[in-house]
């Protein structure tokens, strides 16, 4: 069942991958982890989480292509996108491909925050 405070983090650099589990874990998000597309996709269509966070450079299948996906599928419509990536057309290409918000890398983690809980209904904008 979906909780509004579930994060999928999908990265994989493991570090940081550990790293914000362990950030977000503490900031009361319910966080899970993979490690490339295709098992984050997975992960989407068992569990159904609030907001998925993914970074754009992978193995197997990119970010992009992890949106793309989400977004061709109705059944993955309530899940909300935020992407990381250390590029600015990266990340204008995720928004074109249907990101709900995207965070520069390095992470700023206040600004990480208040984007995850923007987009899992848990502040109010302004």
């Amino acid at each position: 069942m979906e909780s509004s405070n579930s994060v999928l983090l999908v990265d994989d650099e493991l570090d940081l991958l550990t790293d914000l589990a362990e950030f977000l874990g503490s900031e009361g998000f319910e966080v899970a982890q993979a490690t490339d597309g295709i098992d984050a996709l997975s992960y989407l269509y068992a569990s159904r989480p609030r907001v998925a966070l993914i970074d754009l450079v992978m193995p197997r299948m990119n970010g992009i292509e992890l949106i793309e996906q989400i977004r061709s599928d109705p059944s993955l419509a309530s899940v909300r996108v935020v992407t990381m990536s250390g590029t600015v057309l990266m990340l204008s290409r995720a928004r074109l491909a249907g990101a709900n918000d995207v965070v520069r890398k390095p992470i700023d983690p206040t600004a990480l925050v208040r984007s995850l809980k923007r987009q899992s209904g848990h502040a109010h904008p302004g």
